[in-house]
């Protein structure tokens, strides 16, 4: 069966347009389906003092980060992608946690106060490697202990843990996360471009060629 010039061209686009549809679906479907980025103007001004400083505190190109320790794409960007992005821009960007509770959960809280408190009076990386063992780990048996350890051991700590300071802090975060209409956490900030959710080093390099 003979078939004509028209049938293959025919075919062809057929083809091209399965493939384009194909993509469509996979590019959907991946972890990125909710990842939007937009320029506004911010109705309020980051403070890195609100946040918990990963890299070299004088780096200038900054990123913020907000999120938390219980929430599964931060935690995949804080153990898969953190370290290679500051390793490869060493000494030119720094990454900001800003740490967002998005739940009515004391020892989501208490984590986060903890969290602020060893990063200012302590040695974060050992309470950061902690955290990052399981999601869970604020809700076991032995994790109250571990807080009050810690306090016992410095009286800055606990003062600060237990004090105003933290409570305006997480305050604070709650308010810019609500004003920046942030989707969800991750979220990043880069000067005025907003990212929701979660994005590879290999993405956020891009984004970062811009400035």
């Amino acid at each position: 069966m003979k078939i004509s010039k028209v049938h293959i061209v025919s075919y062809l686009i057929s083809l091209v347009l399965l493939v384009l549809i194909v993509f469509q679906i996979i590019n959907k479907s991946g972890v990125n389906n909710n990842f939007t980025f937009a320029l506004k103007e911010h109705t309020g001004k980051l403070n890195p003092k609100n946040g918990i400083v990963f890299g070299d505190e004088r780096a200038t190109t900054e990123v913020y980060m907000f999120g938390n320790y219980n929430c599964s794409y931060c935690r995949k960007f804080l153990n898969e992608d953190l370290s290679i992005l500051l390793n490869k821009y060493k000494g030119k960007v720094k990454v900001v946690l800003m740490p967002v509770l998005t739940s009515n959960s004391q020892a989501e809280k208490d984590a986060l106060s903890m969290a602020f408190a060893v990063s200012k009076y302590g040695k974060y990386k050992p309470y950061h490697n902690l955290m990052m063992q399981s999601r869970d780990v604020i809700y076991s048996s032995g994790f109250e202990d571990y807080l009050m350890e810690i306090m016992n051991h410095s009286e800055a700590i606990a003062e600060y843990f237990s004090g105003d300071e933290v409570e305006a802090v997480l305050s604070d975060n709650k308010k810019m996360f609500k004003q920046l209409e942030l989707k969800g956490t991750p979220a990043f900030i880069m000067n005025d471009l907003i990212v929701n959710g979660y994005v590879s080093v290999e993405e956020l390099e891009k984004l970062l060629n811009i400035y």
